[in-house]
């Protein structure tokens, strides 16, 4: 299933890690859950939405409410994300979309927790997009 398939039923359903489970896709339930967590544990996200893209985590939008930004929560948020990849063995993938005027900032936060633009030597075809540069982060190998 497409990680827009996946939003789109999450969307229309309200879609539940049981329901993903139903579907036979644990990962995307164990991410439904995560996701779930994250939003309990931190109150000062306006919106989070996680996806299953080609086995890794897709990061489809992480947004600080404007009056918690710059105090930490989306890295720690980050760090949250790399700990359970790392567990399940999984790479994160993403598309930053930053306001105006702050692309920049939002490509240097996701350098500065690992991430790389996924593209040339490194590139690792299976999570680019035609739409969007993707940047990506891969577990330590074991």
């Amino acid at each position: 299933m497409t990680s827009r398939s996946a939003r789109l039923i999450s969307k229309l359903t309200e879609a539940t890690p049981e329901y993903w489970r139903s579907q036979g896709d644990e990962m995307m339930a164990k991410i439904a859950e995560l996701e779930a967590t994250l939003e309990k544990e931190y109150p000062e996200l306006q919106e989070l939405r996680l996806d299953n893209r080609n086995d890794a985590l897709g990061v489809a939008m992480i947004r600080v409410k404007p009056e918690f930004r710059n105090q930490g929560v989306g890295s720690r948020v980050i760090r949250r994300l790399k700990q359970f990849a790392a567990a399940e063995g999984v790479p994160i993938t993403l598309s930053p979309e930053a306001d105006r005027g702050h692309k920049d900032d939002l490509h240097r936060f996701y350098r500065s927790h690992g991430f790389y633009r996924n593209f040339g030597r490194r590139a690792d075809y299976r999570y680019t997009s035609t739409f969007a540069p993707t940047m990506i982060w891969k577990p330590p190998v074991k």
